[in-house]
């Protein structure tokens, strides 16, 4: 049997073609597979008219702006990418640029409103966001507007991982967790880069590298580090 290499990328649809855009810029060659680990599913909920907005995913922007006209709306974002869906909706934004903890001590920073913050979530969370804030005295309401529900590795995926040596980013502790359930670990040829210690922590086994900064640019940086390493560039 041939084997080959290959990138499976399990973010949503969105995020990883502009990953895969990246990495082929930076001259990635081996073939790059789509595998989502999760499926956004809206739920209905209600968004305070007033309080600066707080983000913490891309999914969540999308959610919230289906339910409701934000134009406007001042906001807070995790990072970058998630900051640049805020401003396309007509928020105006600021990133933290890295993770949750960078994103709690942006917030805990900032000049105390009149109005609570107003955390748009998904129904999984990772962390405590809001309690961390409520116990700094800053209030914040929570706001559940979709649901991240688990998908199944797509036959690609399944002949990838079955066939040749893969690097397998993960970006967050749920999705590892998730795509840690499609196959045993240690018998696939799987080469995990980590988007940081939560993650390979939720991994639960040997990863191949874990990004020195929780964000896109240094993921990539990673994921090519790592396939160069395996001679796979």
């Amino acid at each position: 049997m041939t084997r080959t290499p290959s990138l499976l990328l399990t973010r949503p649809f969105a995020a990883s073609r502009r990953t895969a855009h990246d990495l082929r810029r930076a001259g990635l060659t081996v073939p790059i597979l789509f595998s989502p680990a999760l499926r956004i599913v809206p739920l209905a909920g209600d968004i305070p008219a007033r309080g600066t907005l707080i983000f913490t995913s891309e999914a969540g922007v999308a959610a919230a702006a289906a339910r409701a006209d934000l134009r406007g709306r001042r906001a807070v974002a995790v990072g970058d990418w998630t900051a640049a869906a805020a401003r396309s909706a007509g928020m105006t934004c600021l990133s933290a640029s890295g993770d949750a903890t960078a994103l709690s001590a942006l917030l805990l920073s900032l000049p105390r409103e009149p109005e609570p913050f107003v955390r748009i979530r998904g129904r999984h969370a990772a962390g405590d966001l809001a309690g961390q804030l409520k116990r700094a005295g800053i209030a914040v309401i929570e706001t559940t507007l979709y649901d991240q529900r688990p998908c199944p590795p797509t036959d690609a995926a399944r002949r990838a991982a079955d066939t040749g040596r893969t690097v397998l980013p993960l970006y967050s502790p749920r999705s590892a967790a998730i795509v840690g359930s499609w196959w045993p670990h240690g018998a696939h040829d799987l080469h995990v880069v980590a988007m940081s210690d939560a993650v390979a922590v939720a991994w639960g086994a040997t990863v191949a590298a874990v990004a020195p900064h929780p964000d896109a640019a240094a993921m990539n940086d990673a994921i090519l580090a790592v396939a160069g390493a395996l001679d796979l560039r």
